[in-house]
């Protein structure tokens, strides 16, 4: 299993688990040692104390031979009390000895075997000379039988079946030590191993734990600090990961493209806007120097007005009927020229103004209905986040828990160590380290929470951007909707414009007939009209002029 994928709460309790494993399984064996310890020690003791209530056996030996041979030379009945308080002695430690060599038949016939030489010595040396000693007469006979060397022979005797007895608890107290000795050896290699082996294990799972949880989150941070000054080309790394930091790289990776595609929209539509801006420009520009070349030519067609009005007053005589006629038809064509004219300017102006409203009304709708859906997108990525970061902080206050628990551990095996005296010093370093690596735990658990605090605050501001932007989009999406009632509007300006356009052919059929009036006048005025030629081809020439700046005109504005 790749450690990348388990999470984080795993991973804790994978690393604090070895640690826990190896310290329970190093307990086992110091416990185990430590009984065999103990149980060497039971031992050694009682083999100490064989050996003292041997002592004390072989001194009341030597305390009946000195009281009888205090008494074989004094007489005295005084002298007979060390004898009698051996006698005691011998017994009550002869007794316990037999007590405590029970489980041992070798040691319990030579205690057998010490018993009966003491009794023989008592019966044969002792009592018979006490009681020799108290009869008057034979007192030659008692000191006889002491001078005989009875009495050493069955003290070599006994004295040797005692260091006989003595050599073999010698024995088993050298090998009893021996055991001791390998069984402290033993606690001792099983302290310094778990030292080691839980110092590998838990700077082990410090540097996996910060490898596999701390950096990459202070990376998701550092990438987020990217993302917030604008560097939208960034690598978010972990995205691949299955745990919790997998899905903040995740949410952070889809976030980092939301913004990103926000960021294009909003430099696509700056492009339009810069377009549309220098396409106002040129037309205003056109605009004014068709207004010059306008003034220009009113100006020719002022001057050649006022050489005709000359000469018409030179003709006034013989055109009075075309006079009339011509101002009939002047009338007319002056309403049907302002009505044309009129026509043509607002045709002109509202188709493009149709045009130009609709087209951006729907590329505004356009945009603001990708823009609503992306900062949707976005605002609900956002909460995934604020969700995975509150996982992590419940995270992290579960290891604070498992961290505080393992200090509370460490205590009370400190506590159980001291109990245990000298034997519990090699524990109590153990449980101090154990203690030490939960107080280190915590505090780096309390740098994650800070760190996720962080990650929940800038979540935070960030979902309360994500609602003004969906606020903002809104707005674009209703004013979208004024803008298309003002296309309806300018529809209906449209239908007036027809409207004009219908009495204009009215004006222009009256033109029509007043021009069939103005036709029998001219055939009156034809001598006249040969002096106003030189004059039309003038006009005629700024009129040509005059039309080919028009053509010229609209056809800059329209491919404008």
């Amino acid at each position: 299993m790749n450690l990348k994928n388990m999470s984080i709460s795993m991973k804790i309790v994978l690393s604090f688990g070895l640690v826990l494993i190896t310290t329970a399984l190093t307990g086992v064996t110091i416990l185990y040692s430590d009984l065999e310890l103990e149980k060497n020690v039971k031992w050694t003791v009682h083999t100490y104390k064989v050996l003292q209530d041997t002592d004390r056996m072989m001194a009341a030996m030597v305390d009946q031979e000195t009281g009888l041979r205090g008494f074989l030379i004094t007489g005295r009945d005084s002298s007979l009390e060390p004898l009698n308080s051996g006698e005691k002695t011998f017994d009550d430690a002869w007794k316990t000895l037999k007590s405590l060599t029970s489980d041992n038949p070798a040691q319990q016939s030579r205690l057998d075997a010490i018993r009966k030489q003491v009794d023989e010595w008592q019966r044969s040396v002792s009592h018979t000379a006490v009681d020799l000693m108290k009869k008057p007469g034979s007192e030659e006979a008692a000191r006889e039988i002491e001078r005989a060397g009875k009495g050493k022979s069955y003290f070599d005797q006994i004295r040797s079946l005692v260091a006989e007895f003595k050599a073999a608890e010698a024995s088993l107290l050298g090998s009893r030590s021996a055991t001791m000795a390998s069984a402290g050896s033993m606690i001792l290699f099983s302290v310094i191993l778990s030292i080691v082996v839980v110092v590998i294990l838990a700077g082990g799972a410090a540097f996996a734990l910060n490898r596999l949880i701390a950096l990459p989150i202070r990376a998701n941070v550092r990438d987020m600090e990217r993302l917030q000054a604008g560097d939208y080309g960034i690598d978010i790394a972990g995205a691949d990961r299955k745990d919790e930091v997998g899905m903040i790289s995740a949410a952070l990776l889809a976030f980092r493209n939301s913004l990103a595609q926000a960021e294009a929209a909003r430099r696509e539509q700056a492009v339009r806007d810069e377009a549309e801006r220098q396409k106002l420009e040129r037309r205003e520009r056109l605009a004014q120097s068709f207004v010059t070349n306008m003034q220009t030519l009113a100006g020719g067609f002022a001057q050649s007005s006022n050489e005709v009005a000359g000469s018409a007053r030179n003709l006034s005589a013989t055109a009075e009927e075309t006079s009339r006629q011509a101002q009939a038809v002047a009338a007319a064509a002056e309403q049907a020229a302002s009505n044309v004219q009129t026509v043509a300017a607002s045709s002109e102006e509202l188709a493009a103004s149709v045009r130009e409203i609709s087209g951006r009304v729907f590329h505004s709708a356009e945009v603001a209905n990708v823009a609503f859906r992306e900062a949707e997108s976005s605002n609900a990525r956002i909460a995934d986040l604020a969700k995975a970061a509150g996982a992590i902080g419940e995270v992290v206050s579960l290891i604070k828990g498992i961290a505080d628990q393992t200090n509370l551990l460490a205590l009370n095996a400190t506590i159980e160590s001291a109990r245990a005296g000298e034997a519990g010093k090699g524990f109590a370093v153990v449980a101090s380290e154990v203690k030490e690596l939960a107080t280190q735990t915590a505090r780096a658990t309390d740098e994650i929470a800070s760190k996720v605090t962080e990650i929940q605050q800038a979540t935070d501001g960030t979902v309360a951007s994500m609602a003004e932007i969906i606020r903002v989009v809104g707005d674009i999406k209703s004013i979208s909707t004024t803008i298309a009632g003002a296309v309806e509007e300018q529809g209906a300006a449209t239908g007036e414009i027809a409207q004009n356009c219908q009495q204009a052919a009215t004006g222009t059929q009256q033109v029509t007939d007043n021009i069939t009036g103005v036709g029998r006048a001219a055939e009156m005025t034809g001598a006249a009209s040969s002096q106003l030629l030189g004059l039309s081809e003038g006009l005629s020439r700024q009129a040509g002029d005059l039309r080919q700046e028009v053509e010229s005109f609209v056809t800059q504005l329209q491919a404008a």
